[in-house]
């Protein structure tokens, strides 16, 4: 069970009395309005509360400490952690005593940026294990016209590693607060900037990391699925009613999309509108669900209820299902409202594993993680019919085509000529 703190609280670093040395830090907030970025950095001081060497500050441009005892994760794929440190405690030199973790705005535009337009800001302490069970948490019960804030930090006792709630904040930005550890704000960032090749292929390891993670979390999906598909086959073959497909629905979205019980809304009613489910987490809804009965062919015109009702309430996803076949669509609303088909998915008879990728997406993991939908989303509508003749009928294009026939004809066609042509090969009205 995890440790909750209040601010000034503290706990030594343990799971079950023994000690833990490979944990993971877990930074999270919510900025109103979108208005400002936060950075997060750590570092690691003597006894005397300074840093002993530009690698004990630990930040965007320079991510890892010495020996790798601290690395920093702007883009983690745990939970609702928007910046993570990895942290191996038997790795931190003897000469360290404490790691002080903080939390910046970056780049004050106006005035008015603070930690009071910061909400639900948290650290916690995870076991650097599959199972990243949590062990000790602070939320941050408010913060006012601050600008840096001293979080928590983890200090030896005697034998052991604690850790204490801080939570004390700065009018003064974070080249002032770390002049008091003896850093020369500036300077480091100028000889961080200087590793350009060593920062590119630290993106890369996380960029390849991430897609790392959502193929293990695929091929969890798809294994919780196939204990679901011989239901599902049955279900489709005998035609259940409505109700009975719901009733095997409910265990999907909790047992294969990881979906806790009050994450689920049955029969949502606004303005008129009605929703057969609104998935949600956290409290916020994030995609309204028409389910049909198995096996029922599924149409456009269906999820016209379900994206009524999203327009209204603001959910941007729709999904549409008959337990064999999984439709997602984006809502927009402009002019009119709109259902564009994301992707669809089909259980039967089996899941692949790029379609198990497509239903992480809307799995719990998934949402939580909005830039996820909105990615593969922007790719389905750069790839658009629309956009894809749009493209080909620029004018650098029919100039391209224009050439490469001069080359290969020797004839001069002018470009008008070409696009009337390609226009009545794409079927352009």
């Amino acid at each position: 069970m995890s440790v909750k703190l209040q601010k000034g609280g503290n706990t030594i670093l343990e799971n079950n009395g023994a000690a833990v040395e490979d944990i993971i830090i877990g930074l999270g907030w919510h900025i109103k309005n979108n208005t400002f970025d936060l950075d997060c950095s750590a570092f690691m001081l003597n006894k005397v509360g300074k840093i002993r060497n530009e690698r004990d500050f630990i930040f965007c441009n320079q991510t890892e400490g010495s020996n790798s005892c601290i690395i920093i994760d702007k883009s983690p794929q745990i939970d609702t952690d928007l910046t993570c440190f990895y942290v191996n405690l038997s790795k931190i030199p003897p000469d360290v005593s404490k790691i002080i973790f903080n939390i910046a705005i970056n780049e004050i535009k106006h005035p008015e940026h603070n930690f009071e337009m910061v909400e639900k800001a948290y650290i916690r302490i995870m076991q650097n294990t599959p199972l990243k069970q949590e062990l000790i948490r602070y939320d941050l019960e408010k913060a006012n016209h601050e600008v840096t804030l001293m979080i928590g930090e983890i200090y030896r006792y005697k034998n052991d590693w604690k850790f204490r709630a801080v939570g004390k904040g700065y009018r003064e930005g974070i080249d002032v607060v770390t002049s008091r550890y003896g850093i020369d704000f500036d300077n480091y960032k100028k000889i961080a900037e200087k590793k350009v090749e060593k920062k590119a292929t630290e993106v890369d390891k996380v960029r390849r990391s991430s897609k790392h993670i959502l193929s293990e979390k695929a091929c969890v999906l798809r294994e919780a699925l196939n204990d679901f598909l011989p239901q599902i086959e049955d279900a489709v073959d005998q035609k259940i009613n409505e109700s009975n497909t719901r009733m095997i629905l409910d265990k999907i979205f909790m047992d294969v999309l990881g979906y806790k019980m009050e994450d689920i809304k049955a029969e949502q009613k606004i303005q008129g509108r009605r929703a057969d489910y609104v998935l949600s987490f956290d409290g916020m809804d994030a995609i309204v669900v028409e389910a049909k009965k198995a096996g029922m062919a599924l149409r456009e015109k269906q999820i016209f209820q379900a994206t009524s009702y999203g327009a209204y309430s603001g959910i941007k996803w729709a999904l549409l299902t008959n337990l064999e076949t999984w439709k997602l669509y984006h809502i927009a609303t402009n002019d009119k409202v709109e259902a564009d088909l994301v992707f669809s998915v089909n259980l039967l008879p089996a899941l692949n594993q790029d379609d198990s990728e497509l239903l992480v997406l809307i799995s719990r993991y998934g949402i939580e993680r909005k830039s996820l939908l909105k990615k593969l989303w922007g790719e389905v509508k750069a790839l658009s019919h629309e956009n894809i003749i749009s493209a080909i009928l620029t004018e650098d294009v029919i100039n391209k085509i224009r050439l490469i026939i001069k080359r290969d004809t020797k004839c001069v066609i002018d470009n008008e000529r070409i696009q009337s042509v390609v226009e009545e090969i794409l079927q352009v009205n």
